[in-house]
């Protein structure tokens, strides 16, 4: 199998049967990592999880953004099924500039804490 990108259609060929496979493609970049973007309206999410406590925390918008201390992109892995609480805050797109100086680009950021079920976290 052989890969190639070209402007935005990709195409796998597969050199034995001589067969193309090629779909077009849309990228979305963040400052932290690239990103693949499948869908446009597609929701952005980062998570960090906490092994010591069981817990995972996952931040999601409307559009990339950055937030202190949640870094992998994606949504928290699935063994995390319970949610403990939910907040929604306004932010600037890079998680560190005051909002007065965003207004324009703010954005609102839900970040739901979960945990897993059954674990009991030892205090």
């Amino acid at each position: 199998m052989l890969r190639s990108l070209v402007g935005s259609e990709m195409c796998i060929r597969d050199r034995s049967k001589a067969d193309y496979l090629c779909i077009d493609v849309d990228y979305a970049y963040s400052s932290k990592q690239n990103v693949l973007a499948t869908e446009p309206n597609a929701e952005y999410c980062l998570h960090q999880e906490d092994v010591e406590d069981h817990k995972c925390f996952e931040a999601c918008g409307a559009s990339p953004f950055q937030s202190k201390g949640i870094t992998v992109y994606g949504k928290c892995p699935s063994k995390y099924s319970t949610v403990d609480k939910v907040v929604t805050e306004e932010q600037c797109p890079d998680g560190v500039t005051n909002l007065r100086y965003c207004q324009s680009t703010a954005l609102n950021v839900t970040i739901a804490t979960k945990g897993e079920a059954g674990v009991i976290a030892m205090v």
